[in-house]
């Protein structure tokens, strides 16, 4: 794909709030992203800050710097970052990492559903229970139950319910959601705080619609979201070498056109899916 085509892949699948390109990422961007902000205070050349972001085959050349843009995008105030509920907690409830927190409320937009609570948890949980299924004939796990034996906890239920957020949010469209500013004053923060656990409740409560169905809706125009992740293994990439994360790829995208139904657009690409034009 030339350069002029790549542009124009993108540019269909980058939905837009207040007339600017966003994008949902994951607490495994996040991370990625603040310690951007820590090697560009400590002098790090760009060259530097590529190397970073290549390390350990984290992600290919042509994806850091395609990051690496996004990231100066968004300090420009030109290119938003979203995120879910539960990129929220994990960041700015569980982790408790100073650097972590000021980078998200400095630079992110939380997610909330403008609908009912436990209507809007009984979707998410819906829908990650069809990411159950995404995992590959081989046995790699990607989004399916993984039950640690040290702490019986599911590992992978988090990354379903982040997947599974974004979904949702594509799918009741964007007149639906709320895009909040995560705040510097503590009364805003703790605003989010509360929002985002009481949210959590409901997903502990809700009834999960095991019979599949999903709402009809009927909006004016198309959503369009990209959801940019750095896990591979859990997620999927459609650019690795690994026939067994490929495969999770492929299911992922799957099970999103299976919800979505035509309603609505939403890919999921890593760094270096996105600097190929994604699926």
């Amino acid at each position: 794909m030339q350069n002029t085509d790549r542009e124009t892949a993108r540019k269909e699948v980058v939905g837009k709030i207040d007339g600017k390109p966003y994008y949902y990422i994951d607490s495994s961007i996040i991370i990625i992203l603040q310690r951007l902000d820590e090697y560009i205070a400590a002098g790090s050349t760009e060259e530097e800050l590529i190397a970073f972001m290549t390390k350990n085959n984290r992600m290919n050349e042509a994806g850091a710097k395609d990051l690496l843009k996004k990231y100066h995008l968004n300090q420009k105030g030109e290119l938003i970052f979203c995120i879910t509920p539960t990129v929220y907690r994990e960041t700015m409830l569980d982790a408790r990492i100073k650097v972590t927190r000021d980078f998200v409320r400095n630079n992110c937009r939380l997610a909330m559903p403008n609908m009912n609570l436990a209507q809007f948890a009984n979707l998410v949980k819906t829908i990650a229970i069809e990411f159950e299924e995404a995992k590959s004939k081989n046995g790699h796990k990607g989004l399916a139950p993984e039950i640690k034996k040290e702490t019986g906890v599911d590992d992978n239920l988090e990354d379903r319910t982040i997947l599974a957020e974004a979904v949702a949010f594509s799918l009741i469209g964007k007149k639906n959601v709320r895009f909040l500013t995560c705040g510097r004053s503590k009364s805003k923060v703790r605003e989010n705080d509360n929002e985002v656990i009481s949210l959590g409740k409901k997903y502990r409560q809700c009834q999960v619609n095991y019979g599949r169905s999903f709402p009809e809706l009927r909006r004016g125009e198309d959503v369009v979201s990209v959801f940019m992740h750095s896990n591979h293994n859990d997620f999927g990439d459609s650019t690795r070498d690994s026939k067994d994360v490929r495969e999770v790829s492929f299911k992922v995208k799957q099970i999103i056109e299976k919800i979505l139904n035509g309603k609505s657009k939403l890919n999921i690409l890593t760094p270096d899916e996105v600097e190929k034009g994604g699926f």
